[in-house]
């Protein structure tokens, strides 16, 4: 009979798991499998189910290397908003954890999680994987589980606990939402400042075994949701706006003085305070989260306003030197302007932190850093027209300015000193669509771009000038190589025939972009390669 595992959420969860006496011959499934020998309970339960479905066995193991082994005494059961409820399975290779498989198994339906077999498809979580393909602003809770087995005493590659080491003493910076635009300290009199949290848990799950019977238990959403608010309430906090709760994600909006105006402190010791409520029921719960500063008129309907400015949780550093070298020392290495205020290099500190943690990113601000030679470039903000890049050695901002506008002019600069004038006066179309592709590249690298109307997403399906730039991605990688089958005449097909008419007719007359038409091809996308070497 087919063995049905059901999660029923309360506000707290209990499964009891039955399982009948099975009998396996110790060929069928080889050493990898020594059910004898394992005593953690969470391994034997994994093993069981993992026999019990036809080509389960083959599957996981084609998940691992030649050497690596599983290490079934560590198997945890855990939770977060990307993969529901799921296996932790590290493994090793000559006493060292190279990674781990994720094995989820859940579905819901409604307010019932059902467990069943088969069980659901495999991820390897390995170090390239983690600090590759997972988006930046994850990194710190899928780095956690690692650092929990080094605490215990195992080694584990330092590529897999680099994230979670930062969290150690200090919260830790993670990427801000894009924000619509900067406000100016003068005119917040008449606004009201709203920083909304969007928070991602993961949630250790408990069990213990009576014969062989496993019960696990874990928390609902809402509990956890519960316990958030009843932490906000002792310190007389009231919610400014609800987001919504989903299992592993949950986000809410408070007044922006009600955080001490330090959203990353407010956020440490909350999540510490709950984390400590959740422990008194017998779990353990881990964090990360992403905020947003946004502005709401005296009296308004809590409608956001144009004005905003990105937060983070993060510090600059301690620096040295004059108290001027202490704010923006990032910003300060490479560009100047002695009037600006000390928000606006706040802002722009926060900006090219966000950019260096992106690979190609970090990579063009230490270029940039290198070929200024100890230099700077002017900076400024303005109040109307584009961001731009001049040739005599400055960049002029918008307010309404994003971390992707700013890579834009960042990358022209970089541009600008590794061509002639007269070269760069001849092709200033060319630099615009390397300079264009770049920042989608960037972009679209976000965990913003990810979420559900995202407005940079929206842009690039329904702006012609931006559709047929991402269009390039058929015929380049995300290092502006060709991809495997495309020719460079194919990619001067595309360019000539397509993004330069497109651009052309959506801001970019060839009267103001000259074109050089011996760099038509891959050879327009050669400053990316070179920024995305090491990546």
């Amino acid at each position: 009979m087919k063995k049905r595992i059901l999660f029923l959420f309360f506000s707290v969860v209990w499964i009891n798991f039955m399982f009948n006496s099975c009998e396996y011959g110790d060929d069928h499934f080889d050493v990898l499998l020594p059910i004898s020998e394992v005593r953690n309970h969470y391994g034997i339960f994994f093993l069981k189910q993992l026999q019990n479905q036809a080509g389960a066995y083959e599957q996981f193991a084609t998940m691992l290397s030649s050497g690596q082994e599983p290490l079934y005494e560590y198997v945890q059961m855990m939770s977060n908003a990307d993969y529901g409820v799921y296996y932790f399975i590290p493994y090793g290779k000559e006493n060292k954890v190279e990674g781990a498989i994720y094995y989820p198994f859940k579905t819901a339906v409604k307010d019932r999680v059902y467990i069943d077999t088969p069980l659901g498809t495999p991820i390897k979580m390995d170090a390239y994987h983690l600090n590759n393909d997972v988006d930046v602003a994850k990194r710190f809770l899928y780095s956690i589980p690692f650092k929990e087995l080094k605490n215990k005493h195992l080694e584990v590659n330092p590529a897999l606990v680099e994230f979670a080491d930062k969290l150690e003493n200090k919260y830790v910076m993670l990427l801000p939402e894009e924000s619509s635009s900067l406000q100016e300290v003068a005119t917040r009199n008449s606004y009201k400042e709203v920083v909304a949290f969007n928070i991602e848990y993961q949630l250790e799950s408990f069990s213990t075994i009576e014969g062989n019977e496993i019960v696990v238990s874990a928390l609902s959403p809402d509990r956890v949701y519960q316990t958030m608010k009843y932490v906000l309430a002792q310190h007389n906090i009231r919610l400014y706006e609800f987001g919504g709760i989903e299992y592993g994600r949950i986000c809410f909006s408070i007044l922006m003085s009600q955080t001490g105006n330090s959203p990353g402190d407010f956020m440490k010791h909350f999540t510490e305070e709950v984390r400590r409520e959740i422990s008194f029921l017998g779990y353990d719960i881990s964090f990360q989260y992403l905020f947003h500063i946004y502005y709401i008129p005296v009296g308004g309907d809590g409608g956001s306003t144009g004005g905003g400015s990105s937060g983070t949780g993060g510090t600059s550093g301690t620096g040295s030197g004059s108290s001027e070298d202490i704010v923006a020392p990032l910003a300060k290495k490479i560009f100047r302007n002695s009037n600006m205020t000390e928000q606006n290099w706040v802002v722009l500190e926060r900006m090219i932190e966000k950019i260096r943690m992106n690979c190609m990113g970090n990579a063009l601000y230490n270029e940039l850093k290198e070929v200024l030679g100890g230099k700077t470039l002017s900076i400024q903000f303005i109040d109307s027209g584009n961001s731009s890049f001049s040739l005599d050695g400055g960049i002029r901002l918008n307010i309404n300015v994003v971390s992707g506008d700013f890579l834009h002019e960042m990358l022209h600069a970089y541009q600008a000193y590794n061509e002639s004038y007269e070269s760069m006066m001849g092709a200033k179309l060319n630099m615009e669509i390397e300079t264009h592709y770049a920042q989608y590249l960037y972009q679209s690298s976000l965990p913003e771009y990810q979420v559900k109307n995202n407005k940079w997403k929206k842009r690039d399906t329904v702006n012609a000038r931006w559709t047929e730039i991402v269009r390039l991605n058929m015929f380049l990688d995300g290092k502006g190589n060709l991809l495997p089958g495309i020719s460079n005449s194919k990619l001067e097909n595309v360019l000539l025939n397509r993004v330069i008419p497109t651009l052309q007719a959506n801001g970019y007359p060839l009267n103001r972009y000259s074109i050089d038409y011996d760099r038509i091809g891959s050879i327009s996308f050669k400053n990316i390669k070179v920024l995305t070497t090491n990546c």
